[in-house]
Parts: C-alpha cells; structure tokens; sequence
C-alpha cells in the first residue's frame, strides 16, 4: 500500500505536486500563482516517482519516492527548485509531514522524527505487543500510510496489519495511534483494529478526518484520540483527502468501484 503520487500547499500561492513523469522516473512540480501556472523543478533525473512530499516552508521541502523494488530515497530542497538526495536510508517510508523546517514526520515501516529538514532521523515508532520468547507474535501495525501532527507534541500514525486480497477477504485490520509527547508515547485505539486498514488523516485544532480502506470500500470517520464516529461509507477506494487551512472544507477523490471511474466527494 503505497501512494501513487501527492501534493502540498506551503501557503496561499507556492504548492507542488509529484508523481511518476517520463521513464517511469520522478517529477516535481512547483507552482507560485495558487496553481494557475506550474513549472517543472530540477528534481533528479534517475530519481523514482514521487511518492510524498512534506513541506516546512514556501522553499523548504523533503519528497520521498518509491522504486518498483519498494525502496524508499529522500530528497530536500531549501530553495524550492533544486532538490538533492539525503543521506538518511530508513527503508519504506510513506509520507513525509512537516509543521516547519524543525518538525517533520516520515511513515512507513516505522515512525520517524526530524528536526533538520531530513538530514537526520530518530525513531518514534509506535510500540508493537510484547513477543515473549520470540518467533510469530501478533502485531498492531506491519505498515504505517499516514502521519499528522497539529502541534510540536499531538499528533496521530495510522496504517494497519496486511493480510492481502486473496481468498476474499473484505478488509485487512487498520492501526491509529495518538500522542501527546511528540511521539516518546503512543496510545493504540483498539476500536481501529476493527475498522479498515488506515489510509489517511487530517486535523485542524483538536478534530481530525480518518480515512479507513478496504478491498471494495471506503470508511470516513469523525473524532479525535480514542473517540470516532462513522460519517460515511463509500463504494469504492478513495485515495486522498484533502481539506482548507481552515477545515471548513474537505474533498476526497479515488476510484469509484460501480464505475471504475474516478470520483470526488466533498464535505463541509
């Protein structure tokens, strides 16, 4: 589970965009007019596809992209043009976040920590149950897709347990964890584990927007910590969720499974 592609908004003009241009290589896009126009940035020619892009400032970015291999190599830019690779190697890594150049969050086989825009990491991987004796234990989490923090200490990690498609299995059991230390600690919401495989969050203030994934479709839910309700169930796989500085409104957009098509949703 990984995504194909992503986009942030530093402010109300500069965004990008990455994904999979020419080759099967990276491409980052850069606009400065809110969108109108977008140019194409000096990313690494070699580079994989883009997979996410977390931002700090208007000129100050890490990317992580992805191989066919699953192998994840990060970049930074500071100038908001000119991107080169970081020496970091965390292997997978989903999503990158940042609150600025001193608070970025990475997800993927772990949870990670950075506050010199990639340079270095630490692990603030959520805790898994203890194996006493060793071999085959159970697991919270064999994946984290998604990381959100709203302050320099609260913030949530979801993903979840894969277990695969085959032999029709409605849904592989999802994973969300908060904290309220900066990560140091992590409280597991057992309610997710019934709940799809976790995709995506996004927060303003204290409320935040969990998206959940099985293999036909798509739960949104509404909370914060351990206290969600169900908004909306969604034929389908939504893929990105997306919503205002000011939360008041929310798009999700992904593959409609009556269709095949693509389909949006908006919320307010």
């Amino acid at each position: 589970r990984q995504r194909g592609g992503t986009g942030d908004r530093t402010n109300a003009a500069v965004c990008y965009a990455g994904g999979t241009g020419a080759g099967q290589f990276g491409i980052m896009l850069r606009s400065t007019d809110g969108g109108e126009s977008w140019n194409d940035e000096a990313f690494p020619t070699s580079a994989p596809p883009v997979a996410s892009i977390g931002c700090g400032g208007a000129d100050a970015c890490i990317a992580t992209t992805t191989s066919p291999n699953g192998q994840t190599q990060l970049f930074a830019t500071n100038d908001g043009s000119t991107w080169s690779a970081l020496p970091a190697s965390l292997g997978l890594v989903n999503t990158v976040r940042c609150l600025d150049t001193t608070h970025c969050w990475g997800a993927g086989a772990e949870a990670w920590f950075s506050s010199d825009l990639g340079q270095s990491w630490t692990s603030i991987a959520p805790p898994q149950p203890p194996c006493p004796g060793g071999g085959i234990c159970n697991a919270n989490y064999s994946d984290l897709i998604d990381i959100e923090f709203t302050s320099d200490n609260d913030g949530y990690v979801v993903g979840g347990i894969q277990c695969g498609a085959a032999g029709g299995v409605p849904q592989c059991p999802g994973a969300l964890f908060f904290t309220t230390d900066g990560g140091s600690s992590w409280t597991y919401w057992k309610g997710s584990l019934q709940l799809p495989f976790g995709w995506q969050i996004q927060c303003r203030s204290s409320r935040c927007l969990y998206v959940a994934q099985a293999t036909a479709q798509t739960m949104v839910l509404d909370g914060s910590g351990s206290a969600w309700s169900t908004l909306q169930t969604i034929p389908g796989l939504m893929e990105a969720l997306a919503c205002t500085p000011s939360g008041s409104h929310c798009v999700l957009a992904g593959l409609s499974s009556r269709s095949g098509q693509p389909a949006r949703r908006a919320c307010a």
